[in-house]
């Protein structure tokens, strides 16, 4: 109803200690809102209360009214207590009251102003009982303008009386009845009346989640509704998917029950399958026997033919092998004289060995000195040709004078951090004595000053004046006053020297001698030490006659004056300087020494050594030939004794070689004879263990037709054993009781357990082992003719089940096309949101980043992630984290990492305002900001401020924000109105009429509720 009118005056009845007068709001501005309570500040004035009461006008979606029905609201009602009125004046806390705001539109001079102004009154009403809150409204001015409170009052209940019942709202559709989908009002409210949760305008933003900062962000711009849309189209999607998982559910129930009738079906089939194929089997098995064995028993003819052959023979080649081995068992050999001729040699191969063990080691030692001569040869390069001795007394020398320069190094070094402390004292004022005095004067709280560094001579002084001041130069100054409590802390400093200046320390002096400059105030002491100590000349000095004391002058440096001693302890440092670099550096070089003499050492030790290995080499050298000699000759030697026993041993070996093999003779031919005589045997049973008869009995054909039965079979059939062929049939007979449902004789019919107690009988053997008892075709009759009886029955069966399933997976099939239509219709929906929000969300942040940088800061931004909802009762999650930077350098960090918590508030005021820039509908909103201000600092409040007001005025937002008399003032330079409450006193007990300082430059909008504004008030 409000559309893009903006809210123009506000009026309250009973609403905390606030009057009835009408408040003028300028909208599109800031308007600062402050105040005067009884303790001469702004807390207690009210100004909270009157932003509470607007927020629940312009239904603040933080008062809960869709779910609590306003109930916190009631909170607001005027309460005695509250208001401070004594309880013995029985004053009635209020029961209901009204917060009643007129909306109106910005004038266009191009129209009438009056009709453009197009006003809408809007009354809330609070109860303290249900229902708490509800609305009315109606357009035009509905207000109450009377002259006194009395009338006001009386005019409020009559107005709410006679507006239109047709226009009105319960607490829970007040939001969107009056002002739509994007909330009208966002505030930060310090209130107790109702919960309080982090949000974008309070200080603790960082207790957000990244979601509720995306969801805040996303309500803010009035985009809920096409998610509410996207979360009914999803509920709608979720209870298609749900018919359809019905539908699927009774589907596969049905579908279990058919199973198990088409599963009896189909393994009955199975067994008929089953059974044919083990009768083929049992047929196949005949045959293909039947083949092989006539076959075989013609090859097992002329084999026991071919044994018999063959056994005499092998019986004869044994006799005759016997009498060979016995002919030359008869004769005796030399194996003595072979033993003899290997013992001789094996003696000449030890004596070989020996002469080559001797010349390996003459060559490997060779080798070991010319590596260790290759080594040694590096070494001694360089070699002064000094001896062993002369090069350890030159190491010892150099070792000596390294020692020497380190000591100077180190005495050098500590002149320079002597230098260096005493240049950092002479800085600081504390140098020798009168530094050390100074130091413990200051411990105790008492300033005090070097005399040197006090007083400054010219050039032309420094001939009279430096001997007057030498005797002095360990004295401090301190100032009149100061002296007893120095004395007494320098008691412990015997020797101490105390000078009391005229006047304070930081006193100009005046009246000094001629040429003497000096920063403290000391004319007295200086004119004495003038009169005391006159100059003279030749040699210069300093005398007192009375003393019969002189000082000599002459000095090479200045003595007195800050700058002159600071340069003096500069140049002392330089010098130490230079003395330490030169002593490193001869530490430097004596370093060098030492090593080129360690060098030197090491080379003459490598030049003896080298010596030693040369008259070794020529040793060896010279007995290589000798050692040479001696091996060939011991080659030759072995060689020969070798060749000896060779001779010997194969004289021996030849005759029992001819015994051996002859006796190897012997037993081959037995051997052959024995298995000859057992193939023979062999041959006979196997030729009478083919038994022809039966399998000419089993097929119960011909010999042809058993042949041609084969050959139309399959080739992999053709190939296979008649046992494997008789497996087959028994497995075939089996495979057919198991899909009949029978695997176990205990719970079967009689005459089928008996199939399934003799069907192992059946794949025993050939007939030899029970096969002449067991018969495939008579052991499976009875389970034949219970197949043949159900062969009808089971036809009838399938038919049905197949028609009755197609008609179900028709209407399966159009449910999963709905499902899929609303499915794809929801993602796209789905993609739509996104690709809004995203765009919407983008443009935030670089509103974000604008204002960021228009307060000179360094940039942010937002990063966000969507997360689609999963299901029909998930929700859509945007995690959006803000981030900016801390310094031009640095990276972007996120709101999380605290280290400054008003730049946090800062940054979470900017991300609304940027939320507002970025919104193409934000006219006519009011931002409400609780304490603004607390806890910024000048720069950061500034910003804040300007950021304000450009946002208001660039959006046409309404900014109220509360400020308190720290922040009233920096407000006021930006803001475009400022309303005053007042509440002087505890004992009062309503406010004063609330004071505004404004200006709308839309004259219609004021002309519009000016006579409203005006009533009841005093004014000039």
């Amino acid at each position: 109803m409000v559309g893009d009118r903006h809210l123009v005056g506000v009026q309250t009845f009973d609403i905390a200690r606030l009057t009835t007068h009408a408040i003028p709001i300028v909208p599109g501005t800031f308007v600062a809102v402050s105040g005067r309570g009884p303790k001469g500040d702004s807390n207690g004035s009210g100004k909270t209360s009157s932003l509470a009461a607007i927020s629940v006008l312009l239904a603040d979606p933080q008062w809960r009214l869709e779910t609590n029905g306003g109930k916190w609201a009631a909170g607001l009602l005027f309460k005695p207590d509250a208001a401070g009125v004594d309880a013995a004046q029985h004053y009635p806390a209020a029961s209901f009251g009204y917060v009643v705001g007129v909306f109106a539109r910005h004038a266009d001079h191009t129209v009438a102003e009056t009709e453009l102004a197009d006003p809408l009154t809007v009354w809330v009403r609070i109860g303290a009982a249900l229902p708490y809150v509800e609305a009315r409204w109606q357009e035009g001015l509905q207000i109450a303008d009377g002259a006194t409170d009395l009338e006001r009052v009386s005019q409020a209940d009559l107005i709410w009386s006679g507006l239109p019942s047709s226009n009105r709202s319960s607490a829970r559709r007040m939001a969107e009845a009056l002002y739509g989908n994007a909330p009208r009002c966002l505030p930060y409210l310090d209130t107790p009346l109702r919960k309080h949760s982090p949000s974008l305008l309070s200080q603790q933003m960082t207790e957000m989640t990244p979601e509720d900062i995306g969801q805040s962000l996303i309500a803010l711009a009035g985009l809920a509704e096409p998610i509410e849309r996207e979360e009914q189209q999803r509920g709608e999607v979720a209870d298609h998917q749900r018919r359809l998982a019905l539908a699927d559910a009774d589907n596969i129930k049905i579908r279990a029950d058919e199973d198990t009738d088409l599963a009896s079906v189909a393994a009955r089939d199975e067994a008929r399958t089953q059974l044919a194929e083990g009768e083929r089997m049992w047929r196949l098995h005949f045959a293909k026997r039947l083949v092989e064995v006539l076959a075989e028993d013609d090859v097992a003819a002329q084999r026991l033919e071919d044994a018999a052959a063959e056994a005499a023979d092998a019986a004869a080649r044994t006799d005759t092998a016997n009498r060979h081995l016995a002919d030359l068992k008869g004769r005796t050999d030399l194996d003595e004289a072979a033993q003899q001729a290997k013992a001789g040699w094996e003696a000449a191969r030890a004596v070989t060995r020996a002469a080559d063990h001797a010349r390996v080691r003459a060559g490997e030692r060779l080798d070991t000195l010319a590596v260790e001569r290759a080594a040694l040869l590096t070494a001694r390069d360089g070699w002064s040709g000094a001896s062993i001795e002369q090069a350890t007394a030159s190491l010892t020398r150099a070792q000596e004078g390294l020692t020497t320069a380190a000591v100077e190094l180190r005495t050098a070094r500590q002149a320079v951090a002597a230098a260096e402390e005493h240049l950092r004292r002479t800085r600081d004022g504390r140098d020798g004595e009168a530094g050390r005095a100074i130091d413990v004067l200051a411990a105790a709280g008492i300033a005090a000053a070097a005399l040197l560094d006090a007083v400054e001579l010219d050039l032309v002084a420094r001939v009279a004046w430096e001997p007057r001041l030498w005797p002095h130069r360990h004295a401090i100054v301190v100032a009149p006053g100061d002296e007893g409590r120095a004395l007494d802390v320098l008691a412990s400093q015997p020797g101490a020297e105390l000078i009391l200046a005229d006047a304070p320390l930081g006193t100009r002096p005046d009246a000094l001698p001629e040429g003497v400059r000096c920063t403290v105030p000391l004319a007295r002491f200086l004119n004495s030490l003038q009169q005391r100590y006159p100059y003279l000349p030749r040699p210069d000095r300093a005398e007192d006659a009375a003393l019969g004391r002189a000082v000599l002058g002459g000095f090479e440096d200045q003595v007195a004056g800050r700058a002159a001693r600071l340069a003096s302890a500069e140049s002392r440092l330089e010098s130490a300087r230079q003395l330490n670099a030169a002593a490193d550096r001869r530490h430097y070089l004596a370093g060098l020494e030492v090593e080129t003499a360690d060098t030197d050492l090491a080379a003459a030790r490598a030049a003896a050594r080298l010596d030693e290995i040369a008259r070794e080499e020529g040793e060896l050298r010279g007995r290589l030939p000798a050692l040479d000699d001696a091996l060939t000759s011991a080659e030759a030697e072995e060689e020969t004794a070798q060749e000896a026993w060779g001779t010997a041993r194969d004289t021996a070996a030849n005759h029992a070689s001819l015994v051996q093999a002859a006796s190897a003779e012997a037993r081959l031919a037995s051997t052959k004879a024995q298995q000859a005589r057992e193939r023979e045997a062999a041959a006979r049973r196997a030729r009478d263990e083919l038994r022809i008869g039966y399998w000419q009995n089993g097929w119960g054909r011909g010999t042809e037709a058993a042949r041609q039965a084969l050959e139309e079979a399959p080739e992999p059939l053709r190939r296979l054993t008649p046992k494997t062929l008789r497996n087959r049939a028994a497995e075939a007979l089996r495979d057919a009781l198991r899909a009949y449902g029978v695997t176990n004789a205990d719970d079967a019919p009689d005459d089928l357990a008996e199939i399934i107690r003799r069907r192992d009988q059946l794949a025993d053997g050939y007939g030899g082992v029970a096969g002449d008892t067991v018969d495939f075709m008579a052991l499976a009759r009875p389970l034949r003719n219970r197949l043949d009886g159900l062969a009808e029955s089971d036809e009838i069966t399938d038919s049905r089940i197949r028609g009755q399933r197609h008609a179900r997976e028709v209407t399966l099939e159009a449910l999963r096309g709905e499902v899929a239509e609303r499915t794809g219709t929801l993602e796209r929906l789905q993609d739509m949101i996104e690709r809004l929000i995203e765009q919407h969300l983008g443009q935030v942040g670089e509103a974000f980043d604008q204002l960021d940088r228009a307060r000179d800061g360094y940039g942010a931004s937002l990063r966000v992630t969507s997360h689609r909802p999963e299901g029909p009762t998930s929700h859509w999650r945007w995690h959006t984290v803000p981030c900016w930077r801390r310094s031009s350098s640095g990276s972007l960090t996120t709101y999380r990492e605290v280290a400054n918590g008003a730049q946090v508030k800062v940054h979470a005021i900017q991300l609304v305002l940027a939320a507002l820039l970025a919104s193409g509908h934000a006219s006519g909103r009011v931002l409400v900001l609780d304490e603004l201000g607390n806890s910024l600092g000048d720069v950061n409040k500034r910003d804040v401020l300007s950021s304000l007001q450009h946002v208001a005025n660039q959006q046409q937002v309404t900014i109220l924000g509360t400020c308190q008399d720290s922040v009233l003032e920096a407000a006021a330079e930006f803001c475009g109105e400022v309303l005053w409450y007042t509440h002087l006193s505890d004992a009062e007990l309503y406010n004063q009429p609330t004071r505004v300082w404004a200006f709308d430059p839309d004259g219609a909008r004021v002309e519009l509720t000016a006579d409203w504004i005006r009533s009841g008030r005093g004014y000039v």
